[in-house]
């Protein structure tokens, strides 16, 4: 009965999916051409017909799109910067969780205390626009996975998340608090991918290893819509997104198991950017002339708190 091809289809396509691995040359030589028959057979009024095949259309083309084949198995140690709160703090968690070995790169040393529970996380002190405490950081990690002579395996990851903004008009932004988001946010980037590669470069390249990935952390798709009162926190990460595309093509270039990866998360809460902003707003202001409180103070503080809503 030609009535019950969908259901039946519809039944392989769960046991298909349930047994073999995913990839997209099984979305290509099987499914692709399964939902075209299916396309091809249905034929049940014109509207709900016509509704559904559209949506074997679209679901096709997400599949496809999707299946970027298994994941990589969780081996040896990843590197985690802006660990002491929100995004670091949850990443190193969650990697811990999974089964990874994390060295937690924080600012302070008293966020060392997050972590005194989790026997596989390594915090250290690391400032990310102190090219000398970067480099030290990366030789630290380096020792600890020697010494662990084999138990870890090598260091895979490095995920960056430390970041700082100030809230402040362009006009009246002092240049030392534009700076500084260009330092942590821009440089912080160069200092840490430049002083991590060559551990990473070293681990992937032993014979079963699996791929790296540096992934790089910014607020939102980038580039795009410009947003008013962060001009240098957007500036610097829109140079950071340039950098991580580049890096990614040299490394394609040469041929290297390691991914490069920009996440967008939008806006994130708790941070330490969230807890701190009142402070950070007046530190602000007290840095500029009196004419910024009086132009800008109100849309600011609005503006603020929108984000944390």
């Amino acid at each position: 009965d030609p009535r019950a091809v969908p259901s039946l289809a519809c039944v392989l396509y769960l046991l298909y999916t349930k047994i073999l691995p995913k990839s997209r040359l099984r979305v290509l030589i099987i499914e692709i051409p399964a939902w075209i028959a299916l396309f091809a057979l249905t034929d049940v009024g014109s509207y709900v017909g016509t509704a559904f095949k559209l949506f074997l259309f679209l679901h096709v083309t997400w599949r496809y799109c999707r299946s970027t084949g298994p994941d990589e198995p969780v081996d040896g140690a990843v590197f985690v910067t802006g660990c002491d709160s929100g995004m670091g703090l949850n990443t190193a968690q969650h990697l811990a969780g999974v089964g990874y070995h994390v060295f937690a790169g924080c600012y302070s040393k008293d966020s060392f205390k997050q972590y005194e529970s989790m026997d596989n996380v390594t915090p250290l002190v690391i400032n990310v626009k102190d090219e000398a405490s970067v480099k030290k950081a990366a030789d630290f990690v380096r020792k600890e996975i020697e010494a662990s002579k084999g138990e870890i395996s090598g260091l895979f990851g490095v995920l960056q998340c430390a970041g700082i903004s100030y809230v402040a008009p362009f006009e009246y932004i002092p240049m030392s608090m534009f700076r500084d988001q260009v330092e942590v946010n821009y440089f912080g980037y160069v200092y840490v991918a430049q002083a991590f590669l060559p551990l990473v470069k070293e681990c992937t390249s032993k014979p079963g290893a699996r791929r790296g990935r540096f992934c790089f952390t910014s607020s939102g798709p980038l580039p795009g819509p410009g947003v008013p009162f962060i001009t240098s926190y957007l500036g610097a990460k829109w140079a950071g997104d340039a950098l991580c595309q580049g890096l990614r093509v040299e490394l394609k270039l040469r041929q290297l198991p390691i991914d490069c990866c920009m996440v967008s998360p939008g806006v994130v809460k708790p941070t330490r950017l969230a807890e701190d902003g009142e402070r950070l707003l007046e530190q602000s202001f007290k840095a500029m002339p009196a004419e910024a409180r009086t132009e800008y103070y109100d849309m600011i503080d609005a503006f603020r708190r929108f984000q944390l809503e």
